[in-house]
């Protein structure tokens, strides 16, 4: 730890969280003014979108040397081609300013600029967003170009967009390769250790491995020439699980098959593609939100038997429903925080058998040939099947409790029917409407929606369709996105039924703002009296919504909107201060909305628990005027002027103690860890008295061994002082109290006990 992690030298990426890139190589561009010259570079001259680049803003006066403490502002020419983490702020000491610039999703290829302005000037360079190749075969086939695009790793991204399963890791090549032979593969010599090759196939293939299921098989890329020998037939993948750089491989050896890449392949080189290799046993269609691998023999038969598909058409098709279904989760590629659509595209793989007529697991959906679900993805992409299996990638599973796996999956699919068809399947099913209605005609004892459910998936669904009908088509974006706000913010999210269908008629009732309460009641949903009791703060409903088992019968109770906020988080010094968790240190700029509506900050939320590059975490909340929330985070450099660090047993760190930058007050935290719970069990492990400069005590706080510097932080956390007062430390073990001034470590404790006066907001020993 140096004391250089008090300013601006350790940088994260803005909502997105992504690590800086050190490296500066760009030609700088330089403008002239009166006494000042500004240099602005980054660290490429190109990127693809999704990546990130390192920003550096440089001030010189007219003699030449470095300008520190020189406040500006950067900005894009064009908004939508990225975000800038750090949009203003100040240069170091060393006349530098550095931050970070991420590419948009889907940002047009073109020519960018990035402008530095300040009072003394402004300067300006320019970057080139290029689109990323993808798949792209040689004249022969004999080698391919493919762009491993920085998608991260789907388990984690899962978690953040609080969806059902993570989305495909895997990428396509448009190669395959035989057991035993051997692929070659040219790694840029700069590209990150984040690369590998994935061969084999999901579920079992007829032409490849005799027809028997195999596990994939991965292999870390290094950068340089590398051959790969194949101990398996299947389909090659690569993977990249960097969140902010593309690698583009070159690969050869195995054998080419048919691929189609949306915006890129014509029908005729399509068709080459099929007549060059006939033997190959897969096809590979990809898109930006979707790819697929079908196998050649279906491709071959719909031909004979004269059946059109057009593979421009299914990728527009599939695009357009994970699109639809990001829509109805509230996701966006646009999006700067926790509402942002996260790179990574859905996989449909095509496979000879697999479960049911088709299904959806982690990192893929399975449309087989056995039961004729792969030809339906060529020939009918809008199908209740494909909408079914894509809603289950996205199904929340905070509010799937027992039983409704087979229920909310279908939110989605009912929206997407009626958003392309215009029909509703729960409208033109006259026996389950006549079902539902028998059902809420019962006396309230004797209704149960679980009950209901297990008889029929679809009676089940009609209460989560009344939700959408009555509160509009913004109910559920806004439903999911309060659930990942209070996810990112720290809130719970239980795993027991009863407090999953209690927290349900919370958030519902809240992006309702009505009490819900007499709705679930009337399902027979069973919500604890406590919370019932507690949505009684909502005014309440105007309309009996449960009443409505025809969509054309509904009232608009009230419409929800959803208008994701927009804005710029960047950190006010660059650092956060140990303790910190009022957010104090958040700076917020550009606040709008994706609409172009207004936005506020309603909340500003951090954690600083131990010093640290990236130890450190804050959180602001946005709402729009239509009261949609969103969340923006970042990590963040954790400082202190002046601190006690107390660690224990194997030196694990139990809390601290510290001193506030403006020497007012105290600051503790804690980990949780019992520092000694062995040698110390029930004895005084340390104990710390704040004695103000008149020697009269304060504050007294003891911890034994088995307890934890929570005592510590209640004790102490946010007292007054001032110079002049003293904190007596007495610890068992002194050279486990260290002492650290502008985070650096100075010293540790040597005297039982000692006493450290307080003198110009610093613990002096």
């Amino acid at each position: 730890m140096t004391s250089s992690l008090t300013r601006r030298s350790v940088l994260v990426a803005g909502a997105w969280a992504v690590p800086a890139v050190s490296t500066v190589v760009a030609t700088p561009a330089w403008a002239v003014s009166g006494v000042r010259i500004w240099d602005v570079t980054t660290s490429r001259p190109w990127a693809y979108p999704d990546e990130v680049l390192t920003v550096r803003a440089t001030s010189v006066d007219d003699t030449g040397a470095r300008r520190g403490g020189e406040a500006l502002a950067l900005w894009l020419g064009d908004p939508d081609q990225g975000v800038i983490d750090q949009p203003s702020g100040l240069t170091d000491d060393s006349g530098v300013f550095e931050t970070t610039l991420r590419v948009r999703t889907g940002a047009i290829a073109e020519t960018g600029t990035l402008t530095v302005s300040s009072a003394s000037g402004t300067a300006s360079t320019t970057f080139e967003v290029r689109a990323a190749g993808v798949v792209a075969h040689d004249v022969t086939g004999g080698s391919t170009r493919v762009s491993a695009l920085p998608h991260g790793r789907q388990n984690d991204v899962v978690n953040l967009e609080n969806r059902q399963f993570p989305h495909s890791d895997l990428q396509p090549t448009g190669r395959y390769v035989l057991s035993g032979q051997s692929l070659e593969v040219l790694v840029p010599e700069d590209a990150p250790t984040t690369v590998s090759l994935i061969i084999g196939t999901r579920g079992p293939w007829r032409d490849l491995n005799g027809g028997q299921k195999t596990e994939l098989v991965a292999t870390a890329l290094v950068a340089g020439r590398q051959n790969v020998i194949a101990s398996q037939d299947g389909i090659v993948y690569v993977q990249n699980t960097s969140v902010d750089r593309t690698v583009e491989l070159t690969l050869s050896g195995g054998a080419p098959h048919p691929v189609w890449v949306k915006d890129r392949t014509t029908a005729d080189e399509f068709a080459a593609q099929l007549a060059a290799w006939p033997s190959a046993p897969a096809v590979t269609l990809v898109g930006q939100r979707a790819f697929a691998d079908v196998q050649r023999r279906l491709v071959d038969d719909l031909a004979a038997r004269a059946v059109a598909w057009d593979p421009a058409d299914v990728i527009l098709r599939l695009d357009r429903v994970v699109e639809y279904t990001c829509d109805v989760y509230g996701l966006s590629y646009a999006a700067v925080g926790i509402g942002r659509k996260l790179p990574g595209r859905v996989y449909f793989g095509g496979p000879d058998s697999g479960g049911g007529w088709a299904f959806a697991t982690s990192q893929w959906v399975c449309f087989q040939i056995d039961t004729g679900a792969s030809e339906t993805l060529l020939t009918d992409t809008d199908s209740w099947g494909v909408w079914h299996e894509v809603g289950h990638t996205f199904q929340a599973p905070v509010y799937r409790w027992s039983g409704l796996m087979e229920v909310t999956v279908n939110i989605s699919a009912l929206i997407l029917q009626h958003r392309l068809t215009g029909q509703n399947r729960l409208d033109d099913e006259a026996d389950r409407k006549d079902r539902v209605a028998q059902y809420l005609s019962q006396p309230l004892d004797q209704r149960d929606h679980e009950r209901l459910t297990a008889d029929d998936p679809f009676l089940g669904l009609y209460l989560f369709e009344q939700l959408r009908r009555s509160f509009g088509d913004g109910f559920y974006p806004a439903l999911n996105q309060a659930y990942r706000v209070r996810r990112i913010r720290g809130g719970s999210m239980p795993e027991p039924d009863q407090d999953k269908k209690d927290l349900f008629a919370e958030m519902a009732s809240q992006v309702a703002d009505r009490d819900l309460g007499p709705f679930f009641t009337q399902w027979g949903v069973p919500v604890s009296a406590s919370v019932l009791s507690s949505l009684s703060a909502y005014p309440a409903l105007q309309n009996p919504i449960w009443v409505a088992v025809d969509s054309h019968d509904a009232v608009v109770e009230r419409s929800v909107g959803y208008d994701l906020p927009v804005g710029a988080l960047s950190l006010v010094d660059g650092s956060i201060d140990l303790g910190e968790h009022d957010g104090a240190s958040a700076r917020v700029t550009a606040l709008s909305t994706l609409g172009g509506a207004t936005s506020t900050l309603v909340a500003a939320e951090s954690t600083a628990k131990d010093l640290g590059a990236d130890s450190g975490h804050i959180t602001v909340v946005l709402q729009g005027a239509d009261g949609t929330l969103e969340a923006l985070w970042r990590t963040a450099p954790v400082t202190v002027a002046s601190g006690l660090k107390f660690v224990g047993i194997m030196d694990w760190l139990s809390g601290w103690v510290g001193i506030s930058r403006d020497g007012t007050h105290l600051t503790a935290t804690s980990t949780g860890i019992r520092p000694h719970d062995y040698y110390f069990q029930g004895r005084l492990y340390y104990e710390l008295t704040l004695r103000d400069a008149a020697g009269t005590d304060l504050a007294t706080v003891s911890v034994n061994g088995d307890e934890t510097h929570d005592k510590v932080v209640a004790a102490l956390d946010g007292l007054a002082i001032a110079d002049g007062f003293t904190l007596v430390v007495d610890a068992a073990e002194v050279d486990r109290v260290r002492v650290y001034r502008d985070s650096a470590r100075v010293d540790a404790l040597t005297t039982r006990p000692q006493t450290l006066t307080i003198a110009g907001g610093r613990f002096v020993v």
